[in-house]
């Protein structure tokens, strides 16, 4: 038997490339109708109703930054709680709207032409 009897042949070759590329991908190919961040907003009574979607980079940036905010913000309330023990610890989802809140003052009190350090995401 020569080492080409043992190797598959062109159709067998190329239905294992095809196995091995879908394995790799399998969320499928590239998709020209990838999703686009997208967010809503409505009203109901005194609610004010957000409903985000946002792909790629940019959800995973919104995602630290919130994160590393509410978790700054969930330090603080802890720390003034064992001070204070009277005091009512929020929920993580409530300090999470908190936070939501605070970085978009933040970000509404500067310009864009104003040089901003760099912050650490913790």
């Amino acid at each position: 038997m020569t080492l080409s009897d043992a190797e598959p042949g062109w159709s067998r070759f190329t239905a294992l490339v095809d196995d091995l590329a879908r394995y790799a991908d399998a969320d499928g190919g590239h998709d020209p109708t990838e999703a686009k961040s997208k967010v809503s907003m409505r009203r109901s009574a005194d609610e004010l109703v957000i409903d985000a979607t946002l792909c790629g980079t940019e959800g995973v940036s919104f995602e630290e930054l919130l994160e590393a905010e509410t978790n700054r913000m969930w330090r603080r309330m802890r720390n003034d709680r064992r001070c204070c023990p009277e005091l009512e610890m929020p929920t993580r989802t409530q300090i999470r709207a908190q936070a939501l809140i605070e970085l978009t003052r933040r970000g509404a009190t500067t310009s864009e032409t104003t040089p901003r350090p760099a912050r650490s995401p913790r």
